[in-house]
């Protein structure tokens, strides 16, 4: 999987699809699934829960340490939305 490869895909899936036609076994398949459904959720849940709202929103009223970072948390997954 190259930068030449990445010009072609056009959606995730489709990068999915062309990283797994590129890994020869079956054990590399198995990272990419752990690494879709378990690291990449931890990741996002570790960015926007610990980072966002305990370092910039320590002291924040009215809801703001939960609505600004839902916010942000959201804006990402929308360009994923059929349209």
């Amino acid at each position: 999987f190259n930068v030449q490869t990445a010009k072609h895909v056009q959606s995730t899936a489709d990068g999915w699809a062309v990283l797994i036609g590129y890994s020869g076994t079956n054990f590399a398949e198995l990272g990419i699934y752990i690494t879709l459904f378990f690291l990449t959720p931890l990741m996002e849940e570790l960015i926007y829960r610990g980072l966002l709202q305990h370092a910039f929103f320590k002291h924040s009223r009215f809801g703001l340490d939960l609505l600004l970072p839902s916010i942000l948390f959201a804006l990402p997954h929308f360009s994923s939305l059929p349209s």
